[in-house]
């Protein structure tokens, strides 16, 4: 009998050798952690050392009921952490491997220093009044609906920024790589440089008087319930645009089909009450001595387009859907064949680099 135990117990002895066992303060983590890793667990404390700690890279512990995530840190191959929809209040030291950190719908006020690697942060609907310094490898910050007053500069990688609901005083200087920013109910009065490489932009429900310059890239702009009263010229590229509640009564051009609710606003020129030519960064464009005719209209198919001056001219139909259905560039007075259309009524738009008119077509067969 003696031997046998001496046996048991040398057996316990070295399969505990090399295990470090730490304790699991809350025990809703522990709950976790016990249907998780079970292996590696003992009761309320985690074997640090078991391959299952020191090789997992995905831990998902939404709506756990967890109220402090300490032991975290020893998964040291982790890389994305989702901890959403718990009752945390703050976060432990964060593993040097982490990709991807959601921690969103939690009562968070504050963040620990973050991972050099981090690439993805979304920390919002928490109570968080600032954020700490953000690593250069951030492409995607999501910290909408807190409590922040001021950001910190962001990384020269990143290319989403989304922080509505913010009392914010001001947005930093975007990055060369930003393609979104999503900055609504925030109270801005101003907003930065966008970079070249930006394609959308949502900024409404601020108190902004102006934007700045519009880069080419720019597809998508939502900037209504604003003081804004003029506006930039507005890309080529752009494709949805929403600039309604502000006080503007003219515009420097039109993008169609983009704009199609806007196009009965007059474009901007002296005598406008809130004439762009009278705001500093902002080009107006005149309509005046400018004259175009179509005819016949209504036509079967074969129409006749004579403009009065001969600059290069864009011609460009959108059916009353918004949908573009057909663009042709002409150098002077010219022949369009538009017989692959369908019958119907069309809005056709004749465009120059300063000029623009817009005529009602009706094609019949």
């Amino acid at each position: 009998m003696k031997r046998l135990l001496f046996l048991i117990l040398l057996i316990n002895f070295r399969q505990g050798i090399g295990q470090t066992y730490v304790l699991i303060p809350d025990v809703n983590f522990v709950s976790f952690l016990q249907a998780f890793i079970p292996t590696a667990m003992n009761g309320n404390s985690l074997n640090i050392t078991h391959t299952l700690v020191t090789t997992t890279q995905v831990l998902n512990c939404n709506s756990a009921n967890i109220s402090d995530l300490s032991g975290i840190q020893y998964f040291t191959s982790l890389q994305d952490l989702t901890c959403s929809f718990n009752y945390l209040t703050t976060l432990p030291t964060l593993p040097n491997s982490l990709l991807n950190l959601y921690c969103n719908n939690n009562s968070i006020t504050s963040l620990p220093t973050l991972p050099n690697s981090l690439q993805l942060l979304g920390c919002n609907i928490n109570s968080l009044t600032n954020l700490p310094q953000l690593p250069n490898s951030l492409t995607t910050l999501n910290c909408s609906t807190n409590s922040i007053t001021s950001l910190p500069s962001l990384p020269n990688s990143l290319q989403s920024l989304i922080c509505y609901i913010n009392p914010l005083s001001g947005i930093p200087i975007l990055p060369n790589s930003l393609l979104l920013l999503e900055c609504r109910y925030c109270s801005l009065t101003s907003l930065p440089a966008l970079p070249n490489s930006i394609t959308t932009l949502y900024c409404s429900y601020n108190s902004l008087n102006a934007l700045p310059s519009l880069p080419n890239s720019l597809q998508t702009l939502n900037c209504d319930n604003n003081n804004i009263v003029c506006f930039p010229i507005f890309p080529n590229a752009l494709i949805t645009a929403f600039i309604s509640i502000n006080p503007f009564n003219c515009l420097p051009n039109y993008v169609l089909p983009a704009m199609n609710n806007y196009t009965t606003v007059p474009i901007c020129a002296p005598g406008n009450t809130n004439g762009c030519t009278f705001v500093t960064g902002i080009k107006a464009i005149g309509m005046e001595n400018y004259h175009a005719n179509i005819f016949p209209n209504p036509t079967k198919g074969q129409l006749v387009i004579e403009t009065s001056d001969t600059d290069d001219k864009s011609i460009q139909i959108f059916d009353l859907n918004g949908q573009h259905v057909f663009r042709q560039m002409i150098s002077d007075n010219s022949n369009i064949d538009l017989s692959n259309l369908n019958e119907g009524v069309y809005n056709l738009t004749i465009k120059t680099v300063d000029k623009i008119t817009n005529k009602k077509l009706v094609i019949v067969h």
